[in-house]
């Protein structure tokens, strides 16, 4: 009997020995466990981002771009866990603590901003995985915009988060790589714009010194516009300020007679020229035919102003048209040839210029029914010029 107890002592001993080896080895495991997944979420993923190009289906030169894929350890809270891959770009070529955003053209490739963001959901299978080149998608090199021209050091940033808040991250990581910015970036672009803003603001002033006098109706005007133009901006006032500064220096030059208005004119419009900016020339012109027509009267030096500029500016003569249209009436002008009213080109032949008038006589004809009395009575007077002209050449030629 004594020795059976031992017997059972011992197996008790054993059993209890064991047991607290298992316990010692689940802890171990455990703290190895917790310690692995401290080390994955420290460590985060290796980010390879390689070149690439696609032929648009439309044609043209290949569009460079660079393939995304990401390796290491990934731990979730669950198997099959849902997580969104989330990729941020930022221009860290001063430093990463004077990091730029970086633009994309791409709208499914942007935030609200026009911010190059890109998201994509996913689920990953198990609560521990090992991934190598795991691929997420591409940047298009092609679409982004950096705060500068030049070679730029880009940051590219991933991040795996909860799909449901996007508050919790899994793992994330980092690389950088070189771009080449070929235009303009939007630094120098709004600096530009702010320049070029300034310049016709200027010529619209000058424009409006060109018969003489300037008219509070036309500086009311250019103010308006650029009331109009600055009400979506967020810098309004220092914008507004260098409008301002601009139309004082001009206005200055003139009164002291520093310059004549043809010669603020002609630099500014060799300035706006130079740009070969299409948009910011007809912004331009736009506006000084609109100041033209504030007092409601059209004299001879006006419309040679306004003739000067649309030919340094290079203007389509049919866009010169269109703006003549929109804002000046014939009874505005107090003289003029005939064929000046009716806006047919210097250089065109007895024969172009009868189908130019066909052409306008048809235009206007439409609009001599217009809803607007003032559109109606334009486009009748318009139409009585032009059968009197037409009559005129077709006289001439027999």
């Amino acid at each position: 009997m004594e020795v059976f107890g031992v017997i059972i002592v011992a197996w008790i001993i054993i059993a209890v020995i064991r047991a607290v080896m298992r316990s010692l080895q689940q802890g171990q495991a455990a703290t190895a466990l917790r310690q692995h997944v401290e080390d994955a979420r420290r460590k985060g993923v290796t980010i390879r981002c390689t070149d690439d190009k696609f032929t648009p289906e439309s044609g043209g030169p290949p569009l460079p771009f660079k393939r995304v894929a990401i390796s290491g350890s990934i731990v979730v809270p669950q198997p099959n866990q849902h997580v969104r891959i989330v990729i941020g770009l930022a221009d860290v070529t001063a430093s990463e603590d004077n990091a730029y955003p970086v633009f994309c053209m791409i709208p499914d490739l942007c935030d609200e901003d026009g911010l190059f963001h890109l998201e994509q959901p996913t689920t990953i299978p198990y609560q521990f995985s090992e991934v190598s080149d795991m691929a997420l998608g591409a940047i298009p090199l092609f679409a982004l915009v950096c705060p500068v021209k030049g070679t730029r050091c880009l940051k590219l940033s991933v991040a795996l988060v909860d799909a449901a808040t996007g508050d919790r991250v899994y793992t994330h990581g980092s690389s950088t790589f070189s771009f080449v910015q070929e235009t303009l970036g939007y630094l120098e672009i709004q600096e530009r714009t702010r320049a070029r803003e300034r310049q016709i603001a200027s010529l619209a002033l000058a424009i409006s010194a060109s018969d003489g006098h300037i008219d509070k109706r036309e500086s009311t005007v250019i103010r308006r516009f650029f009331a109009e133009r600055y009400s979506q901006v967020d810098d309004t006032g220092e914008r507004r300020a260098m409008i301002t500064e601009a139309l004082q220096d001009t206005l200055a030059r003139l009164k002291e007679k520093k310059e004549n208005p043809s010669e603020v004119i002609s630099h500014l419009c060799a300035e706006l020229a130079d740009d070969g900016d299409e948009t910011i020339a007809q912004t331009a012109y736009e506006l000084c035919v609109q100041v033209v027509a504030a007092d409601e009267a059209v004299d001879r030096r006006e419309q040679r102003a306004l003739s000067f500029v649309a030919e340094r500016l290079n203007l389509p003569d049919r866009y010169v048209q269109e703006v003549h249209d929109r804002n000046l009436r014939m009874s505005m002008y107090d003289e003029a040839e005939e064929e000046q009213l009716i806006g047919i080109p210097a250089d065109l032949s007895h024969e172009e210029k009868l189908e130019y008038l066909n052409s306008e006589y048809r235009r206007w004809r439409a609009r001599v029914t217009h809803k607007d009395p003032e559109v109606a009575a334009e486009a009748t007077l318009r139409l009585e010029r032009i059968t009197k002209l037409r009559r005129q050449l077709t006289d001439a030629a027999s």
